[in-house]
């Protein structure tokens, strides 16, 4: 687990734990996690031991899923010769499920408003990295399309992004 990751009772939230990122405190975005004890010690293929080992337990069985769900878009992002994906290629244990890629000679806007006409959100930018994106030549075609899968898509959510790419990648 991470080290600014800290677990501590609050008996005035109705919850057992909560975990909070400091890192993100300080960025964009805000990450925060709370809930009952009862439902973690409940879940599936969680062994019978102290609490911390069972939180690490569900951050592993997070990481298999989310581990899965970007091995699919990646094996289907790697079969197109026109696609460049920006970053490791392949699915690893080091590799996040946010896949960003582009696509040879076209602007990564028109991409992402076109999946909006499937209604599945991806979205396009410099994502705050404007010097790399410029560095990397890619500032004329509007950065990078980016694909954020979590814990919470489904594999069949995937396939319909695939199947969605298909169409517009013709």
């Amino acid at each position: 687990m991470y080290s600014s990751v800290r677990a501590i009772y609050l008996p005035g939230w109705d919850v057992d734990f909560y975990v909070f990122s400091f890192y993100k405190t300080y960025g964009p975005h805000y990450a925060m996690l709370y809930g009952k004890k009862a439902i973690l010690l409940e879940l599936p293929g969680i062994e019978q031991n102290d609490f911390r080992n069972r939180l690490e337990q569900v951050s592993g069985l997070i990481q298999h899923h989310e581990h899965q769900l970007s091995s699919k878009l990646l094996e289907y992002l790697n079969t197109k010769p026109h696609v460049r994906i920006i970053g490791q290629a392949a699915a690893t244990e080091t590799r996040v499920p946010t896949v960003s890629f582009v696509i040879e000679n076209t602007d990564s806007e028109s991409i992402v408003q076109k999946m909006d006409q499937h209604r599945i959100g991806i979205r396009f930018g410099d994502f705050y990295a404007k010097r790399l994106i410029e560095f990397l030549g890619l500032a004329e075609q509007n950065g990078v399309v980016r694909v954020s899968m979590v814990h919470y898509n489904t594999l069949e959510e995937v396939d319909k992004l695939i199947a969605a790419l298909d169409k517009i990648l013709v």
